[in-house]
């Protein structure tokens, strides 16, 4: 059952904090839950650029969730929250050099530009255990994991 804040308490919070986030970690599990339920075998991402909230992301990443990382900083926070390499996703425009180097060996990269392809084919060769192998083409997207087999391939 879930509890509701008093409105005295909830009060007692405004004066003290001025505004704030209330999570509930009871809803967050049920609709987790759901979702794996719904969709047994499916393997889920959580978008850490949609709540980076430190308990909210360790909570949802405890329960299976992967990570869905747009910034070499959420690859990170994927990696210190115990997920593997093959759990965290790491997509986003304008990745650099450094950000490529970072989370080459935390997460499968996907590529946004043909440019990206160049970086992380050079830096594979200095990251020999790195498991994301990429590219992307035009108007398709193409992920490719270290077994040479097809992950996505859309746009």
């Amino acid at each position: 059952m879930v509890e509701l804040l008093s409105e005295k308490r909830m009060r007692e919070l405004v004066r003290r904090y001025g505004s704030f986030y209330i999570y509930d970690r009871e809803i967050i599990d049920q609709y987790t839950g759901q979702l794996q339920n719904d969709f047994a075998g499916i393997q889920f991402l959580y978008s850490l650029k949609a709540n980076h909230n430190p308990d909210v992301v360790g909570f949802i990443l405890s329960k299976g969730f992967g990570a869905d990382a747009a910034s070499l900083k959420e690859v990170r926070m994927g990696a210190a929250n115990g997920l593997g390499q093959d759990e965290i996703y790491y997509s986003a425009p304008g990745k650099t050099d450094e950000d490529i180097r970072g989370a080459i060996r935390n997460a499968v990269l996907v590529a946004d530009s043909l440019g990206e392809n160049v970086t992380v084919n050079v830096s594979r060769t200095t990251s020999p255990s790195s498991k994301a192998i990429w590219a992307s083409y035009s108007n398709n997207l193409i992920v490719i994991r270290p077994s040479g087999r097809l992950l996505s391939h859309s746009r």
